[in-house]
């Protein structure tokens, strides 16, 4: 998940109040506004060369769903930054799916610099199923200058292009993690989610699940409806247990990865996992840990190829690990 480090001198403050002004500068508050009735959460945010910046969050609606949307902050220079109108990116009101709501965004921005938007859409009832969906929105144009308007690049409006049609979001649902490829391969990113393989039930009540850590590759140089558009889902890693003590649905994140470019643009990637007897026959005490994983970048002969893994286990069985976070350094 990025996190803003250009502008720390004000606050972004993600919430269903109306923008309190258009225009603001460096040390000012600024309330952005939403489309939403509800509560607004989640909040993801991006920064490009330029200084622009988008925020993509979801927010509760009447019905109680959730919808996806993003608000483009436009840089002047000199400190002055002008808020665009708010874009509905993911809808659950279209009901693709059945009763959709849209949840969990990640936004980061591609060299090109312009801002790739990522989500999950899921039937709240779980009969329609889930899917990851993607947009993206342009502040500049080729030439660096400011647009009079964001313009976004989706399948249509509040619908996002499907990188993943056939996604198990399982009790907890979806947050994938983005990264761009670099100067390299401006236009091209990765995008890192969890799909729940298996749940069932195992020994005094416990629920033993089963993730795959997928891995979809976007060039958006290219056509949409071309081939090399969208490369995959890949499976990196399947059978990952993500065990509970309990049969009740879990409030929270599982399976959450986290993922960065080392300096030879290799993927790194983090994730929880945690282990209770007797799933895959293992039948020593509990294992919580996080997992650490490499895998080859795009200019590499096989891409997404494994190359090394390592594991962080805790010092207690009992306490099951949460969003491991990664950074990279030029060291």
């Amino acid at each position: 998940m990025p996190y803003l480090a250009a502008l720390t001198a004000f606050a972004l403050c993600c919430s269903a109040l109306t923008a309190a002004q258009q225009t603001f500068v460096t040390g000012e508050t600024v309330a952005l506004p939403s489309l939403a009735s509800g509560e607004a959460d989640h909040a993801t945010v991006a920064a490009n060369s330029f200084g622009d910046v988008v925020v993509a969050n979801h927010a509760q609606t009447l019905h109680g769903n959730k919808l996806v949307e993003a608000v483009a902050i436009a840089s002047h220079g000199q400190g002055i930054f002008q808020v665009a109108p708010t874009i509905l990116l993911g809808d659950p009101d279209l009901n693709l799916l059945g009763n959709d709501t849209c949840r969990k965004p990640d936004v980061i921005a591609l060299a090109d610099d312009s801002f790739l938007v990522v989500w999950p859409r899921n039937d709240v009832d779980h009969v329609g199923g889930a899917r990851l969906e993607a947009a993206r929105i342009h502040i500049r144009a080729s030439d660096g200058t400011l647009l009079p308007l964001p313009v976004v690049d989706s399948a249509a409006p509040g619908e996002g292009h499907v990188l993943d049609p056939n996604l198990v979001s399982g009790d907890a649902g979806v947050m994938p993690d983005a990264i761009g490829f670099g100067p390299g391969h401006p236009s091209t990113a990765a995008v890192v989610y969890a799909h729940e393989s298996a749940t069932f039930l195992g020994q005094n009540d416990k629920k033993f699940r089963e993730y795959e850590l997928r891995c979809v590759l976007i060039d958006w140089s290219l056509p949409r409806q071309s081939a090399g558009f969208l490369d995959g889902p890949h499976v990196l890693s399947d059978q990952i247990p993500m065990d509970e003590e309990s049969s009740q649905p879990f409030n929270g994140g599982m399976i959450l990865p986290d993922v960065v470019l080392d300096d030879y643009g290799n993927l790194v990637i983090a994730h929880e996992e945690s282990l209770l007897a007797p799933h895959h026959g293992w039948s020593s005490s509990a294992l919580r840990r996080i997992v650490v994983e490499r895998y080859a970048g795009l200019d590499d002969a096989v891409p997404l190829a494994p190359m090394e893994s390592w594991t962080v286990a805790l010092d207690t069985a009992t306490h099951r690990p949460r969003r491991p976070m990664l950074a990279s350094s030029r060291e």
